[in-house]
């Protein structure tokens, strides 16, 4: 077994030269005000970092369960190599 990279569950939002020129000049982003009126503007981000979250959260537990079935499968294959080590010896071989 090879051992494996991290996952890539980062999605990134494909940029243009345009979309990088309005993030510089775009102001800092303010923290979420629970008692300020939500624009338009603002529930689309709001939707899109949850849709970006979301996606990230299914993608890690995808790779954690791969990750555990791997785990399983080789602690299954120690075990089978250990017990024919095992049996080996009392064989005398």
């Amino acid at each position: 077994m090879q051992p494996r990279g991290e996952p890539a569950c980062e999605l990134e939002a494909p940029q243009d030269k345009s979309s990088e020129a309005a993030e510089q000049t775009r102001p800092p982003a303010r923290e979420w005000e629970p008692n300020r009126k939500q624009g338009q503007g603002d529930a689309n981000a709001a939707l899109g970092l949850r849709i970006r979250l979301e996606y990230e959260r299914d993608c890690f537990r995808r790779a954690e369960l791969q990750t555990r079935d791997r785990l399983h499968r080789l602690q299954t294959a120690v075990g089978k190599t250990i017990k024919t080590v095992k049996r080996i010896e009392r064989n005398g071989f």
